[in-house]
């Protein structure tokens, strides 16, 4: 019992630690330099720690109206299929996704999603009214020309209506 106990305290108690190489990469470096990031959080399974997730934008408070960044970095592996399954299935949460839709942004991660190793980057950069590129430990993924697929991907943890609101309180400050 004993043993259990610190072994539950050490898994709740690291990501106190996890940010500590700062999550930065060339990519977040070429499009915003040396600036630091705007605020940082952790999605949980269950109470287990998935992956941490940083916002990165050129002005503040953030929005969609201006270039910004997801930095995610994983905690533990993850398959191609259960990447998409998850993102699509957080995704439907929103009322203006249709199924019509739903089904096309599954089709257009399955193009591109990699299967995800622990420590691997997933770096979103959003280009106001042009883009949404993904990058993958700084390579390039995909380049999106679609602001509403933008939208719907970063409102996962952006939305104020998000199923993880500790982490968007952490991106965004506790007061948003």
């Amino acid at each position: 019992m004993k043993n259990s106990c610190k072994v539950l305290f050490f898994i709740l108690a690291l990501p106190l630690f996890s940010w500590a190489d700062d999550c930065s990469n060339s990519v977040i470096k070429q499009y915003f330099g040396d600036q630091s990031k705007m605020g940082q959080g952790t999605v949980y399974k269950f109470v287990i720690p998935a992956y941490d997730i940083s916002l990165w934008s050129k002005e503040t408070p953030w929005s969609f109206n201006t270039l910004f960044a997801l930095q995610v970095k994983c905690r533990w592996d993850a398959s191609q299929k259960e990447m998409v399954d998850s993102t699509i299935e957080v995704m439907e949460r929103q009322p203006t996704l249709t199924a019509e839709k739903s089904k096309e942004y599954r089709d257009l991660l399955n193009s591109f999603y990699p299967d995800l190793k622990e420590g691997d980057l997933v770096t979103v950069i959003v280009t106001p009214g042009l883009s949404i590129r993904f990058y993958h430990n700084d390579k390039m993924l995909k380049d999106i020309p679609d602001m509403d697929f933008a939208k719907h991907f970063c409102n996962i943890w952006l939305d104020k209506d998000t199923k993880y609101t500790s982490a968007r309180k952490g991106l965004l400050g506790s007061n948003s």
